[in-house]
């Protein structure tokens, strides 16, 4: 007999095949004169050090780790579709305590063009990993990235998108979305959850300045430990296009959250004024004003003021970026043990330049500040977050790379810590086959 949670399982992964079959079968066999393929080998041999496993500000226990990295790219291209298969495996071993474990990292993606107005894509990444930095950076596809708070703990996280864009007159869009993210942990100390989100935006050109879009979204979140959730969120935007160098835009955002539980359901009311504007052809600034009013049930309305501001340049050897931002954030899926919702203030630069012919460098600095509103403002927290990269091109397909990233979480009445991790990588890439 099938339980609940096995029905459960086999009803998801039914609708995911249901959702991504057309554009599977648009990505599948063609003549072979129409295509090209190629498969990529990938192997990497890395040293890495941490200096805080656990994340905690006493007793700290510290590792080094070897992690050997193979892997593999399959990449299909044709003139209306393109596919790729990817795959990397991380065989890690502890010097500290001797034990022993592998990472998976699965990507799966495709894209296809049925008609000049009518495109479709999927893409589904799967990790299993101790390590929520995989490899030293946050792992991509997924937003908010996970919380700075997880200690090392095996954990599954899957993440599956579908979407569809459609151009149903001269002048509209319709695109058409499906969001899935699903962690598992597995000692259960954190809160596994099952996230679905479809989404639908249309947009119109009203006139060669005036522009709308309207979307709408639903999110339901099935938790193991906490309550669950749906959310029904509404936008309106409208795009005035000045002229080729600036874009003004007004938005108002609805968001209505409601828990099957105790946990105090709360309404968002939204609404920002954004400048965009192309300085010259290498450099971009936009700004966003605006405010956030959080009503929940038997509570007074909480007003809080919203903005950012980012300026982004490009050099002939780099780039560079700075940038700010404030506001109200929903974080529920981060996969941590914060508040549902944090009046936020954040700062960040980052940059990168080509310094020698076969030498590149990065580095980045952020500082964030979380004020939970459910919570006392004694457990407000700061997180500072720095890194930086070396990479040497040593010769065909040969790179030699180090990095360094600092963390540190300072909660005042809590547990903070400071980490320190390193990085040193030898890696090779190369096209083995073509065809």
């Amino acid at each position: 007999m099938v339980n609940k949670e096995e029905r459960i399982r086999w009803n998801y992964y039914r609708g995911i095949l249901f959702l991504a079959l057309p554009v599977l079968l648009a990505v599948g066999p063609e003549p072979a004169w129409s295509r090209e393929n190629i498969l990529s080998g990938s192997f990497g041999l890395r040293q890495e050090y941490d200096s805080n496993i656990h994340l905690t500000a006493t007793d700290r226990r510290s590792s080094w780790y070897t992690v050997l990295a193979p892997g593999f790219l399959y990449r299909s291209r044709a003139p209306k579709n393109q596919f790729q298969l990817g795959y990397n495996l991380g065989f890690r071993h502890n010097h500290t305590t001797g034990g022993e474990s592998l990472e998976h990292n699965l990507l799966l993606q495709g894209d296809a063009e049925f008609s000049p107005r009518w495109q479709a894509g999927i893409m589904n990444r799967f990790y299993l990993s101790d390590d929520s930095d995989f490899a030293g950076d946050p792992i991509p596809d997924v937003d908010p990235e996970l919380s700075p708070r997880r200690e090392r703990e095996r954990f599954r996280l899957n993440v599956f998108s579908v979407h569809s864009d459609y151009q149903f007159s001269r002048h509209g869009t319709l695109n058409l979305g499906y969001d899935n993210r699903i962690l598992r942990n597995k000692a259960g100390t954190r809160d596994d959850y099952i996230r679905h989100h479809p989404n639908v935006t249309v947009g119109y050109q009203l006139s060669k300045r005036w522009a709308t879009e309207v979307g709408y979204g639903y999110i339901r979140g099935d938790f193991d430990q906490g309550d669950d959730l749906e959310t029904h969120a509404a936008d309106l935007r409208m795009i005035y296009q000045h002229s080729h160098q600036s874009q003004f835009s007004v938005s108002y955002g609805y968001n209505q959250t409601d828990y099957r539980g105790e946990t105090p359901d709360y309404r968002l009311h939204s609404a920002n004024g954004n400048w965009t504007r192309h300085l010259d052809p290498h450099t971009t600034m936009a700004v966003t004003v605006g405010g956030t009013r959080v009503k929940r049930a038997n509570r007074e309305d909480s007003d809080f003021l919203a903005g950012s501001a980012e300026l982004t340049r490009e050099f002939q050897r780099g780039s560079i970026s700075l940038g700010g931002s404030a506001g109200v954030e929903e974080m529920q899926f981060t996969g941590g043990d914060e508040g549902d919702l944090s009046r936020f203030r954040q700062v960040r630069i980052s940059g990168n330049r080509q310094l020698l012919e076969r030498l590149r460098g990065d580095v980045r600095l952020s500082w964030r500040q979380n004020d939970f509103i459910d919570r006392p403002v004694a457990n407000r927290e700061r997180i500072y977050d720095a890194g930086c990269g070396l990479a040497y091109i040593l010769g065909q397909g040969y790179e030699l790379s180090t990095r360094y990233r600092f963390r540190e979480l300072d909660v005042r009445d809590g547990d903070g810590y400071e980490d320190h991790r390193v990085y040193l990588e030898l890696s090779f890439v190369r096209d083995f086959f073509k065809w």
